[in-house]
């Protein structure tokens, strides 16, 4: 079947297919920006915290340098903000907990999620500020390489990160019985160490 364009005013034959015009302009595709690694250990006390600045999300899953870490491999990923995506039921508040960030900093990083009612929406995606504290069991980003054998838990575990906060800064690896595959890239953020007092 063939469109065509009509001009304006001009009368259009029925024949039970409108007519329609056609745009033959090219869509732009973006390219992801590179990630930089940054030359520290993920456990180096006293770490200096850099400022953040915005790293494209679409970054942060590029495959940097890989180093040996917890049984597996993992890259430390120069993000000045990192993906999370609202659980059900939570709050300004429990993310906050979850990601020992300040609301105050959780809202001036997504002020397109700040609502009269305060509610998080599931599903939504915030950008979380890279702001480490010190006894933080890293102070950087880390892209993690699952190992066969690996779980939430056992990540979550040997990482010092709650493994809801894995869950929900990483959807793309939620699967049916939680399973991970060896290879899945799994972005660890910083957070205060897991369980607490660990």
């Amino acid at each position: 079947m063939t469109t065509t364009a009509t001009p304006a005013g001009a009368s259009t034959p029925t024949t039970g297919t409108p007519a329609v015009a056609v745009s033959e302009t090219a869509t732009p595709t973006a390219t992801p920006a590179p990630v930089t690694v940054a030359e520290v250990t993920p456990s180096a006390p006293g770490t200096p915290a850099t400022a953040a600045a915005r790293t494209p999300l679409a970054a942060v899953t590029a495959r940097p340098t890989a180093e040996s870490a917890a049984g597996g491999g993992y890259a430390i990923l120069a993000a000045g903000f990192y993906p999370y995506t609202v659980l059900p039921d939570e709050s300004w508040t429990i993310v906050s907990g979850r990601t020992g960030v300040p609301i105050d900093a959780l809202q001036a990083a997504n002020p397109q999620a700040i609502r009269p009612s305060q509610w998080l929406l599931t599903n939504e995606v915030l950008e979380i500020p890279v702001l480490p504290q010190p006894g933080w069991p890293r102070a950087a980003v880390v892209l993690y390489t699952v190992q066969p054998g690996d779980s939430w838990n056992s990540i979550g575990a040997d990482l010092q990160v709650s493994p809801t906060l894995l869950w929900a800064v990483n959807p793309a690896l939620r699967r049916w019985w939680q399973v991970l595959i060896a290879g899945d890239e799994m972005i660890i953020p910083p957070a205060p160490a897991w369980p607490p007092g660990r």
